[in-house]
């Protein structure tokens, strides 16, 4: 068979893969990157980063504050508010064990689920690039024949790769984390930041329970 014969049948699995449709285009806005929090260590960078930005408000680091027990009653919720009261200790911050002080923190955590259908944002990039190789040679003057059908059959294999390189990293789970500071009725400082988790680690975001490092609990029922 000729290898030309097969360039409609590639350039159809391209667009299938593609894929048209009659509606307008969704367009997404200027995000271009969003933080994944995959340890508990990371839960520690964030809570030091919001210890610096409450620091930096003279009226707040001068006063002492009390952090109120969160209503959220996770893992994450306990372990991020202990993260938060060492980092404002660290930097020199008056942190009280008592609600006797004027200011308290409250820690609010809630958990979005998105449906497994969303837009994951992949351009194809390897297949675009191959593309583009297999058009140089197209119309190229000194091309070979076998450098020609390896450059057609590789345009399948990196779409593949394509489409698989959305699947392993994507996640359908965020946290939602607002940090306020309140005196009295009135709202001093608030914060609200949105993270990526992974899926299977929702359970630490929305109930106590032990951490653990496996997919699966005890009894091998995959959680």
């Amino acid at each position: 068979m000729n290898i030309k014969t097969l360039y409609p049948i590639a350039a159809a699995c391209l667009l299938a893969i593609a894929g048209c449709s009659p509606i307008p285009r969704a367009t997404s806005v200027d995000q271009t990157a969003q933080i994944k929090l995959q340890s508990a260590q990371h839960w520690g960078v964030i809570a030091d980063h919001l210890a610096g930005q409450i620091m930096t408000n003279a009226k707040l680091s001068s006063q002492p504050v009390y952090i109120e027990q969160t209503k959220n009653n996770s893992v994450f919720s306990k372990v991020f508010g202990q993260q938060v009261s060492s980092a404002l200790v660290k930097r020199g911050a008056m942190v009280m064990t008592s609600s006797t002080t004027p200011l308290s923190m409250e820690l609010d955590v809630q958990i979005v689920r998105h449906p497994g259908d969303r837009d994951s944002g992949s351009n194809f990039e390897a297949t675009s690039k191959v593309g583009f190789l297999w058009a140089l040679m197209e119309f190229g003057d000194e091309v070979s024949s076998v450098a020609e059908g390896f450059a057609l059959s590789v345009i399948p294999v990196t779409a593949a790769y394509d489409i698989g390189k959305m699947l392993p990293t994507k996640t359908n789970t965020e946290v939602v984390v607002t940090t306020r500071i309140v005196d009295g009725f009135q709202i001093r400082f608030s914060e609200t930041h949105s993270y990526y988790v992974p899926d299977l680690a929702m359970r630490h975001y929305k109930e106590s329970a032990i951490v653990n490092m496996t997919d699966k609990d005890s009894s091998g029922v995959n959680k």
